[in-house]
């Protein structure tokens, strides 16, 4: 990594020979504005005294949506240079390519001694990263907001904190629920709290009776459209995994995985109350079986709000996943974070705090925020076009939520994933295997892959 060496070809030919003074003339925004008004710190007041008035530029390397992109300069940075007219805010955005060409980017511009101020996404390495734990610590930041275990598996390294948590991406934030189709079946809302919510036979029995077959013999509405990542959903549940907490041994095979996707391929196989691979688009063309009124449960995860939250298409509830050995959602932080290297360390913590204030950013960006408490609120906003949506639903979910299964950090994730997929999609969704046999076939692969061998 050091001098841009690991980089790819397309992040060194594009900025290797440019200063970062140069790409933010290409693609920054700068914002500074007069002070209006003096402005509140519900983070708690920095002990290094009153900030530095000599001007101080902070450059923001974000991962914004497009349309946010015009935004930000009034909604992200103006409000803040106007309580702090001596900083100025140039906005870096990613741009329309990958995370990891993100990623490569910012590693030329720390090695090129131009870091950013502040870094908005997924974790890095810390080898990127200034730790802010000190800075947390002196100024009592409370991170009892948020989820522990999701805090400590995701920013906290070697015993100091490397980011901070911003909002949840995932593959199953909770369930959307069509209460019209549980009221004319006669089946109950779950409790919305997690922790005493439906247990996964009550939540099978639920499917059975809200399926229905149609005169030609054809499913007309399914009990559930969708559960979430077919990977790492179900074993969440289960508190199984596919590898050791150490990353050396495959476990796909062990006794709680084999009775999590004996139990989870029930559903489309034995009781027919899920689709099959590839039977919702025969049965319903390009609609969406849920919002077309056609399956009564889905999975919701967080990118995909929107779909439910734009137009009103049926009446909905949000329920938590069912309980096996416990029930959590399939969840994942993103953070903010200041790169290795920053100058005005200070300022730019100071700006840093401001954005998380209130989850002010991840609202910003429309998405689920960090904080347990904010979590609701927002989600209680953006469902306010449903009678009772149950926005508490969310909040117990994250609050009560474990932290991902091994597989989502293995070093080889995608060689594991390459084999892991398609074997799923043959092997078991086309029936050709039972589920034990193709967990017990699959592992000697996995751990081929895993010692090295393949």
């Amino acid at each position: 990594m050091e001098n841009g060496k690991s980089l790819g070809p397309v992040a060194r030919s594009a900025l290797s020979a440019v200063t970062r003074r140069r790409v933010l003339g290409a693609a920054g925004v700068a914002v500074g504005l007069p002070a209006l008004a003096a402005c509140g710190a519900p983070w708690g007041q920095s002990g290094a005294g009153a900030a530095a008035k000599k001007p101080v530029t902070l450059s923001a390397y974000m991962n914004l949506p497009v349309d946010r992109v015009a935004r930000f300069p009034t909604e992200m940075a103006e409000p803040y240079t106007a309580a702090n007219p001596h900083v100025k805010i140039e906005l870096v955005p990613y741009g329309q390519g990958s995370t990891a060409a993100a990623v490569e980017k910012l590693q030329v511009l720390i090695s090129g001694g131009d870091s950013p101020h502040i870094w908005d996404g997924p974790g890095i390495s810390m080898a990127l990263l200034e730790p802010i734990d000190a800075m947390v610590k002196r100024d009592k930041v409370d991170l009892k907001r948020f989820n522990q275990k999701h805090v400590e598996a995701g920013a906290i390294k070697e015993g100091k904190m490397w980011l901070f948590p911003k909002a949840y991406t995932g593959n199953a934030l909770c369930f959307a629920l069509n209460v019209d189709m549980f009221r004319e079946a006669g089946v109950p809302l779950p409790s919305a709290d997690s922790k005493s919510s439906w247990s996964w036979q009550q939540f099978m029995d639920a499917l059975v009776k809200l399926t229905r077959t149609g005169s030609s013999g054809d499913v007309s509405q399914f009990g559930i459209q969708a559960f979430g990542s077919t990977t790492y959903t179900p074993p969440l549940l289960w508190e199984a995994d596919w590898v050791t907490a150490d990353y050396k041994t495959v476990t796909c095979d062990s006794p709680a995985m084999v009775d999590c996707y004996t139990s989870f391929f029930d559903m489309p196989f034995k009781y027919h109350v899920m689709p099959r691979l590839g039977e919702a688009m025969q049965l319903f063309g390009t609609a969406t079986p849920f919002l077309a009124g056609k399956a009564a449960v889905t999975v919701v995860p967080p990118f995909s709000i929107p779909q439910f939250t734009q137009t009103k298409n049926v009446e909905i509830a949000l329920a938590p996943l069912p309980r096996v050995k416990r029930t959590t959602p399939d969840l994942g932080l993103e953070y903010l974070g200041i790169p290795k290297g920053a100058s005005n360390l200070e300022e730019a913590w100071q700006y840093l705090k401001w954005l998380n204030d209130g989850s002010r950013y991840a609202k910003f960006v429309g998405k689920v925020p960090a904080e347990v408490a904010q979590a609701e609120i927002w989600i209680r906003d953006q469902f306010k076009i449903y009678a009772d949506a149950r926005a508490s639903v969310v909040a117990s979910a994250i609050e009560n939520a474990g932290s991902g299964i091994k597989l989502g950090s293995h070093p080889k994730l995608t060689q594991l994933s390459n084999v892991i997929l398609p074997a799923m999609n043959t092997d078991i969704w086309q029936q050709q295997l039972g589920t034990a046999d193709f967990l017990r076939a699959l592992k000697p692969r996995l751990q081929d892959i895993v010692d090295g061998r393949a």
